[in-house]
């Protein structure tokens, strides 16, 4: 998808809705929907994320997905395997909050085994993800 085609997305509530009955409803499905370019010389990002089931209109900077991109990123091989890389993120523009997120994903074997966001942006909400292992 290019640049330009990211600024013009405009997103259907009702197929959100319905893939989100397809995948399990909102408690357990999907729950939004990000629409990005990416280019790969430059490493940087044109991202929107969408997700008007839970109130989110148009999400100004979604670090989660920022993240998330940069372990799919590392999985389809459009960044390095091994060691950390960095690329930035622009969101927000389109709804008059421009942000830009700065992420670092460390890879290992081809897999993504560590991510990092960072950026100025208005905190909205707090969280911790924890994983629970087996003993």
């Amino acid at each position: 998808m290019v640049p330009d085609a990211v600024a013009r997305a405009v997103p259907d509530a009702a197929a959100l809705r319905a893939s989100s009955r397809d995948v399990g409803g909102a408690a357990g499905g999907l729950v939004g929907f990000v629409v990005v370019a990416f280019d790969r010389h430059g490493r940087h990002a044109h991202m929107r994320m969408f997700a008007p089931e839970v109130g989110v209109v148009e999400d100004p900077a979604t670090g989660s997905a920022a993240v998330a991109l940069g372990v799919l990123l590392v999985d389809r091989g459009v960044l390095a395997g091994d060691g950390p890389t960095g690329f930035t993120v622009d969101q927000g523009a389109e709804i008059g909050r421009p942000s830009r997120l700065a992420v670092l994903v460390r890879a290992r074997d081809g897999a993504a085994v560590g991510t990092a966001v960072r950026g100025d942006v208005t905190t909205v909400a707090r969280g911790e993800l924890v994983a629970l292992l087996a003993p």
